[in-house]
Order: structure tokens, then C-alpha cells, then sequence
């Protein structure tokens, strides 16, 4: 392997793990809002990444034929700039989500799907290593104190690399999702994948986290289903499916004391700390933006100004990816964004059906489970440098050349991997050449 191939390797590990947000914290000055040294390593890796891409033939072509719906979210952040309540901040948030967005292009361009998934595996093994050792070694900053100047009523819950107990919950949850992935299809891995995710259960319970402990049950479960169901032959799917629907039915009718009693078993009340209070509130003061929002990253200084003044509630987000997206981008921008990640599910089950880059689909269905569930009591939709949206941007990019729109699909490997990128007849043919452009 040439010193530059290893260079790539390791600058593509180190911003999966960045994004993981394991350094944020680490990286920002006690009492700041921002920090310079995350600012300045997600420009870097973004900046890096487009002039990278351009120096690659055909790499932008396939960006703006084949790729371009990844696009469409952030062209609206940057044209939120036209209606936003703080246009200086939208545009930091906005270009922080362009070069993520072109991070993750760089890395479908510059690698293999196998490799791809093998970087998310690693960086989710550091995720954990790295907080453990907080915890165990610097429990000053790893694990919530008395004296901390926020959250001191968390004390003694773990928290890792990560501001708040939560995050840390959350983030271990998906890393977790993405080593019982490596238990499937990757047997080099398996022999520390296994272990680490069984550890991932004693880190979620001890970060006191009902939402990471729900996610860490949930999307794994989901998971072994999925690969359950693709084992079966198309029939034994259709028989299968038919059985669940009375299950379903059942479900459904008895949703309530279900919900009811796992808040109990979580500690919660059925309002959910006061979150369900304030969603009203922000239902209520968003109604004059409720197309377009205030902004990208500036809608809560006029929802949350809003909010205080007709509830008393003085929160600084919704507590619900939703509605922080929704007070940003309007229900324009939020349903474009849900539509988005349903369209990369769909595509991912449509692949893992047919055994087509089947640890990629799996992760793409585990960011997307995670991601429609999580959102409820959480806040990570649409979020720049990060995971949560670094991961629909790879993975969907890759699914494109699988279910490639301008020609037959990408051919595949007898393991299910593509060929190098650029070199397959099933990219598109309709090239911006052809207009008197060569990228």
C-alpha cells in the first residue's frame, strides 16, 4: 500500500470519527457556544474533499448526474439564507453542510464499498475506546459531576467524550448498530465487534440515557429482522409478512398501555419531562414560519423568543429533530428531509433483498431506523458534522450506483462489492462532455 493510499485511509478514519462528534467537546473552551478547532478540522476535511474531487476525472460529473438529490437539502440551507433571521449564522451552518456533504462524496469516490463500511466499523470501535478511557481515567470530564455548572442532576452518569449523557447514550447506540453489522458480513471483525457491542449495553445503562438504552434495543432488533427476512426466499418473505399483520394489528390497538409501560420501565411520564409541553409551544409560536422557517440554524432565535412569551418555557431547542428542523427549513424543509432518508431506506432494502452491497444497505437501514426514531426526544436531523447526516449522504450515493437511473446497474462482485467507481459501463452516460463541459 503507497504512503498516499494510507494517508487517505487514515484522514478518512480520523473525519468518521470526528463526526461521530467525540471531539467536539474535547476541542471546545469551558463556557464557549463554538470552537475554532472543530470549525477548522470540518473545513479542512470539506475543503480538502472538493479539491480532491475535482482533481478526479469524473468525479463531479457523477456528483451533479448521478448524485444530485444528496444536493437538494443543502441548496436549501444555502437559500434559507434569503429568509433567515440571522443570515451570518445560516451561512456557517449551511457551508459547515456542504463540506460534510462533500466528505461523504469523497469517500464513495476514493473508496470501496467494503473499505467504506470497514472505516464506519473502526470509527465506531474508536467511538467506544475512546469514551471508555474518559470514563475510566479522566472521570472529571467522562462521567457528570455535582459541581458541573450544567447537568449537575445527571451526576454519576457517564458521558464519555460527550457534553451531555445523552449524546454519549445516543452515539454508543449507533456505534453499537454498526459493529452487530460487522457480526454479519465481516468475519476478520467479528471477533471484537461481538464483544464491543455486548459492552455498548453496560455503557448505555450506565449513561442513564432512556433514549440511548430504547435506540440500542430497538434498532439492533430491527436489524436482525431484516436480516432474518433476507435470508428467506421471496415466498417465505410474502408468507411472513402476511402472519404479521394481525401481530401488527394487535400492536396497534394496545400502542397506548405499550408506550405507557416502557415509560414507566424508562423512568419517564407520559409527558415526557415537559418535552410534550413544550412541542405544543413551538407548534404554536412556528405557525407564522411554518413553510419555510427561520433560517437554517437561526430558526430558534424567533421560536424560541416566541415560545417564552406565550408558555413561559425557556428552553433552547424543541427537544424533537422535527420540530428544530421545521423552526430552520419550514414543513418544506422537513419533509423534504424525511422524504430523502425514506427514499435511501428504500433503496437499501431494495439491495439487501437482493443481496446487492448487503453491510452497506444494512448500515444505510440502521442510520435510517435510528434516525426517524431518534428524533423524537432527540435533536441530530439534518446536523452538520456529523454521522447523522454524513451517513445517508455515503450511503445513498452508493445505492445510486447499484440502482443506477441512466443505465444498467452498476455490476457488482460475486461478494457484492462495485468496481472502482469511474470505471463501470453502468455510470451515466449523459456526461456534462457532451455540452462543452469536461470536468
Amino acid at each position: 500500500m503507497s504512503s498516499v493510499r494510507t494517508l487517505e485511509i487514515l484522514i478518512a478514519l480520523f473525519g468518521i470519527y470526528f463526526m461521530s462528534g467525540s471531539l467536539t467537546t474535547p476541542l471546545t473552551p469551558a463556557g464557549s457556544d463554538a470552537s475554532f478547532g472543530v470549525q477548522a478540522i470540518g473545513a479542512l476535511l470539506g475543503l480538502g474533499a472538493i479539491l480532491t474531487l475535482a482533481a478526479t476525472p469524473g468525479a463531479i460529473n457523477r456528483v451533479i448526474v448521478l448524485y444530485w438529490p444528496v444536493l437538494l437539502l443543502p441548496a436549501l440551507a444555502v437559500l434559507s439564507l434569503v429568509w433567515s433571521v440571522d443570515p451570518a449564522l445560516s451561512f456557517r451552518r449551511a457551508g459547515s453542510l456542504i463540506l460534510t456533504t462533500f466528505f461523504g462524496f469523497w469517500l464513495v469516490e476514493r473508496f470501496q464499498p467494503s473499505i467504506i463500511l470497514r472505516l464506519f466499523i473502526w470509527a465506531s470501535i474508536f467511538v467506544i475506546l475512546t469514551s471508555t478511557y474518559a470514563i475510566f481515567y479522566v472521570p472529571k470530564s467522562g462521567i457528570h459531576q455535582l459541581y458541573d455548572i450544567e447537568g449537575a442532576q445527571h451526576a454519576g452518569s457517564w458521558r464519555g467524550l460527550f457534553y451531555h449523557k445523552n449524546d454519549f447514550g445516543r452515539a454508543i447506540a449507533l456505534s453499537a448498530s454498526t459493529l452487530l453489522i460487522a457480526v454479519f458480513f465481516n468475519s476478520k471483525l467479528r471477533w471484537i465487534a461481538l464483544p464491543l457491542f455486548a459492552f455498548c449495553a453496560l455503557l448505555v445503562l450506565r449513561s442513564n440515557s432512556s433514549q440511548g438504552l430504547m435506540l440500542y434495543i430497538s434498532v439492533p432488533s430491527a436489524l436482525v429482522a431484516l436480516v432474518v427476512l433476507m435470508k428467506l426466499r421471496p415466498i417465505g418473505r410474502g408468507m411472513l409478512l402476511i402472519f404479521m399483520i394481525p401481530l401488527l394489528l394487535a400492536v396497534y390497538m394496545s400502542s397506548r398501555i405499550i408506550f405507557e409501560s416502557i415509560l414507566f420501565f424508562l423512568g419517564k411520564e407520559a409527558t415526557l419531562t415537559g418535552r410534550t409541553d413544550i412541542w405544543a409551544g413551538v407548534l404554536l409560536a412556528l405557525q407564522e414560519d411554518m413553510m419555510f422557517g427561520g433560517g437554517f440554524g437561526a430558526g430558534w432565535e424567533v421560536v424560541g423568543v416566541r415560545l417564552f412569551a406565550l408558555t413561559g418555557i425557556d428552553v433552547g431547542h424543541a427537544h424533537n429533530g422535527y420540530l428544530d428542523l421545521a423552526t430552520d427549513l419550514g414543513m418544506f424543509g422537513l419533509f423534504l428531509t424525511i422524504g430523502f432518508l425514506f427514499w435511501m431506506a428504500y433503496l437499501c432494502l431494495a439491495a439487501l433483498m437482493r443481496r446487492r452491497l448487503r453491510g452497506i444497505a444494512l448500515l444505510g437501514l440502521a442510520v435510517f431506523i435510528f434516525t426517524i426514531a431518534g428524533n423524537w426526544v432527540g435533536s441530530f436531523l439534518l446536523k452538520h458534522n456529523s454521522l447523522y447526516w454524513l451517513t445517508p449522504v455515503v450511503v445513498f450515493c452508493l445505492m445510486r450506483q447499484v440502482f443506477n437511473p441512466y443505465g444498467r446497474s452498476a455490476r457488482g462482485r460475486s461478494d457484492g462489492r462495485l468496481a472502482k467507481p469511474g470505471r463501470d459501463p453502468g455510470f451515466p452516460a449523459a456526461t456534462f462532455g457532451q455540452f462543452g463541459c469536461r470536468w
